[in-house]
């Protein structure tokens, strides 16, 4: 397993899976890592969580598209994605 470093901002998939997360905060005092999935659930975990996960970072906006847009009509309402500055 490769560890993933958490990016405020940005997309992470769990491997093998269409289930996407986007970083909105990472609280280093507390270290802990919030986050929301497609359908803006936000939820949290502690460091030692977040690096035991089986997660890709998710680097090509239209693969994301994609992958929110796939078969699944039930992303069809979200906004557009932002673009990450590099």
């Amino acid at each position: 397993m490769i560890n993933v470093i958490p990016q405020e901002g940005r997309w992470y998939a769990y491997r093998g899976s269409r289930e996407m997360y986007q970083v909105i905060n990472v609280d280093d005092s507390d270290r802990v890592i919030y986050f929301q999935d497609t359908h803006g659930d936000i939820d949290e975990v502690d460091f030692d969580e977040w690096y035991s996960m089986d997660l890709e970072l998710l680097n090509d906006m239209d693969e994301l598209r994609a992958m929110m847009l796939d078969d699944d009509e039930d992303y069809a309402d979200l906004p557009p994605l932002r673009e990450q500055r590099r």
